[in-house]
């Protein structure tokens, strides 16, 4: 896909047939955000996380998109859920931290 949003039809369809995979919700979510709707990639990643809420990946993108706006609490909550199911999970912890002081800061 050259311009944002392309694949998201294609990755529509590939998570009707396969819901059952993770990872095919967070791909059809960062399309949504190549295409600058974090609105519809949130939507993706709570549909994925009533299917999958053991999903570390799932729970990082949906806190790591809530990081870039006003909701820094709640996506405190999904990254430490990431962390807690993953341990290892790639970046999840770091972006944590860095929540976790932001909102330090603000109670400054």
């Amino acid at each position: 896909a050259k311009r944002p949003g392309e694949a998201i039809p294609y990755m529509q369809r590939v998570v009707g047939l396969q819901p059952d995979i993770p990872d095919f919700w967070v791909a059809l979510a960062i399309g949504h955000v190549g295409a600058t709707n974090q609105t519809a990639a949130l939507k993706v990643l709570s549909d994925g996380l009533e299917r999958h809420p053991g999903s570390a990946n799932l729970h990082f993108n949906y806190g790591y998109i809530l990081s870039a706006g006003e909701d820094l609490d709640k996506a405190r909550e999904h990254l430490r859920r990431a962390v807690e199911i993953d341990p290892t999970f790639p970046n999840a912890q770091l972006v944590l931290e860095a929540i976790e002081q932001a909102l330090a800061k603000r109670k400054e």
